[in-house]
């Protein structure tokens, strides 16, 4: 805009490359240029493409009558020039204005040397916009390894605090209720339930179950039946993101309870023991904060915690048969 004010026009574009897929792509045109906006131009084709391909700026006295105008554009153009932005030899994008045909408008060589002027301006714009972008990305993204060093950090501790618990208490419930209740800790939610493959009656039997998935040890799933006996079925971790849209869901947990659940399971070989899962309770108002999903980092954490309470079941199963010969 301040570029069309300085030369006396208000037709002026605007294009930029994308830094994504390397196309030219207008993000300003208005006055008798605004029909540029409708394009995307190839390098060499009308007047952005040819100063993109070339690198060099273009004046076209008379648009109108020029052999490689685009088609599309309005009749009634008169004085166009277009100028690279460049970064050394990159061609960032194309500045350029015009002025409708006949009107009055300062010399070319003058408009030329302001727009260049102009264009220099841009560029250091884009590379300053370019450059915060990287470094507010690269902070994130820093951010967001420190988040994920302190979580393993944290599973270790759990799971090493874990195995200590398995080399003293024989017990297998309070086992399973610590592995739980460490598991939830670090997933961030305090409702979660273990359920085990009873070995006599072969049914999958709810053992555990905290928060808001405490209602789950009223209800004994079968083959394929909820999230449980899916997972149970399938032997493979399972995500619900939005438990009470899913036609799937356990019909005796009560709705608005719970809004992504995750189950994973306890694998002995190809055998499953039982399932473990966690649930992110749903959040009735926006004081209670943004409702929270499960994603593959919960499913390689609860995995971990999964392999544990396998070895608990194991040990358990390990000193119940040590007691009867002796």
């Amino acid at each position: 805009a301040r570029a069309g004010e300085l030369t006396g026009t208000s037709a002026v574009h605007l294009d930029l490359v994308d830094p994504v897929d390397g196309e030219m792509k207008p993000q300003v045109a208005r006055g008798v240029l605004e029909d540029g906006a409708k394009y995307s131009n190839q390098p060499g084709e009308g007047m952005t493409g040819i100063v993109w391909q070339t690198g060099h700026p273009l004046v076209v006295e008379d648009y109108d009558n020029w052999p490689k105008r685009m088609p599309g554009m309005r009749s009634g153009i008169g004085l166009v020039i277009g100028v690279p932005l460049l970064a050394g030899e990159q061609v960032l994008g194309v500045l350029g204005l015009g002025y409708a045909f006949g009107a009055a408008h300062m010399p070319a060589v003058e408009a030329l040397e302001l727009l260049s002027q102009f264009a220099r301006l841009a560029v250091i714009a884009i590379q300053n916009a370019r450059l915060f972008t990287a470094q507010q990305q690269e902070l994130a993204e820093r951010k967001r390894t420190e988040a994920a060093l302190v979580l393993q950090y944290q599973a270790m501790a759990a799971l090493q605090e874990t195995l200590l618990d398995l080399s003293v208490h024989r017990e297998l419930d309070p086992l399973l209720e610590n592995i739980l209740a460490r598991a939830g800790e670090l997933a961030g939610t305090s409702s979660g339930f273990l359920d085990l493959v009873d070995p006599v009656s072969g049914q999958l039997k709810p053992r555990v179950a905290t928060g808001e998935l405490r209602e789950s040890l009223e209800n004994m799933v079968q083959t394929g039946e909820g999230v449980a006996g899916i997972v149970w079925q399938t032997g493979r971790a399972l995500v619900i993101n939005d438990y009470d849209k899913w036609p799937q869901r356990v019909a005796g947990i009560t709705r608005g309870k719970i809004k992504s659940i995750i189950g994973v399971p306890l694998l002995a070989g190809e055998q499953v023991l039982g399932v473990l899962g966690l649930g992110h309770p749903m959040r009735i108002s926006p004081e209670n904060g943004i409702e929270r999903t499960f994603g593959d980092d919960t499913i390689e954490l609860l995995s971990h915690f999964a392999r544990l309470a396998v070895i608990a079941i194991q040990n358990t199963d390990l000193f119940a048969a040590l007691e009867q010969q002796l």
